[in-house]
């Protein structure tokens, strides 16, 4: 067990730092096999490469289209994923959404879909699947034998339950390798943590009803005032809205937080703010700070911390690039 895991810990540790393919590859053979998405035959477990593709395509899907990362040095599938977004943007919309709300839709086009994955595994034969086993000095490491003519990986039973028993610890180790080379072409924060969710089969966001109440009671309780317009609107009408948009702080925070219309906010999509609804936000937090601080509110460290550090200008850089 010790040899078979430490093989998978120095392909990790000796993978370049320029390419995210073989970071992709390693990450959906663990996933696959720790969904046991797998066949089982005279004592050896097959895995589909095809399998492993579908992964794959989640992986960039949230990470280019969702969160909006750049990838540097793109390998091919990247220009594969982006050619179905931009098929999904041409027929259904532009507003990025993660894998899980836009798979069924993506895979409607069928034909499509499934050349997309052809075209995945006729590069990955070449490129990745053999040179994943590939470390330093040409030594080749005995992780999987491949099945050329049928398109699998073949593993041991005994591989098989120490990759199952160490999912977890590979699963991280791959998505830290992968979050240092993002790092060196994004400004974006979280990173990390986005690369997390993008291997995550449910991208989901947290209620923001807490805030919706906060806001409610100690900034707009006279009347409620639409962030963006202006105008006075309903309780019954109202959203609460990221100025900055969620997908690229990937943080709940009320500093970011208004209150709007739900038609503007709506409208508003993700697209990032202006100069001056940053401006505008920076004011709106200094009022609620002093708010707060009279009131005793638990977010008026957070508040304060935002203003001091002056995070809303940074962020705006940064999302303009």
């Amino acid at each position: 067990m010790e040899k078979y895991l430490s093989d998978w810990f120095r392909i990790i540790e000796e993978m370049k730092n320029d390419n995210t393919y073989k970071t992709a590859w390693g990450k959906g053979i663990v996933e696959s096999i720790y969904l046991e998405e797998y066949t089982v035959f005279d004592d050896k477990i097959i895995v589909k490469q095809s399998d492993i593709a579908n992964k794959m395509i989640r992986y960039y899907w949230n990470q280019t289209f969702f969160f909006g990362l750049s990838q540097g040095k793109s390998p091919v599938i990247v220009q594969i994923v982006n050619n179905l977004i931009e098929n999904y943007k041409t027929k259904v919309n532009t507003y990025p959404i993660p894998w899980n709300e836009a798979e069924l839709i993506v895979k409607k086009d069928k034909k499509n879909y499934n050349r997309s994955i052809l075209k995945i595994l006729s590069n990955a034969r070449t490129n990745v699947c053999p040179r994943f086993l590939n470390v330093s000095n040409k030594e080749v490491l005995d992780i999987y034998e491949i099945d050329k003519e049928n398109k699998t990986l073949i593993f041991s039973i005994e591989s098989v339950e120490i990759i199952k028993d160490y999912a977890f610890v590979l699963s991280k180790l791959f998505n830290y390798k992968w979050a240092q080379l993002l790092e060196r072409y994004n400004t974006a924060p979280n990173i990390t943590k986005k690369v997390n969710a993008s291997s995550d089969r449910k991208i989901k966001r947290k209620s923001l009803a807490e805030y919706k109440k906060i806001l409610l009671k100690y900034y707009h309780s006279n009347e409620i005032i639409d962030f963006y317009t202006g105008e006075v609107i309903s309780i019954n009408d109202i959203h609460i809205d990221h100025v900055i948009p969620w997908s690229f702080i990937y943080s709940d925070d009320i500093w970011n937080l208004v209150v709007t219309k739900s038609t503007n906010n709506l409208a508003k999509s993700n697209r990032p703010p202006t100069k001056l609804e940053v401006n505008k936000l920076k004011q709106r937090n200094k009022e609620l700070l002093k708010i707060f601080e009279d009131k005793n509110v638990k977010y008026k460290d957070t508040l304060e911390f935002s203003l001091e550090n002056k995070i809303l200008d940074k962020l705006y850089v940064n999302l303009r690039g």
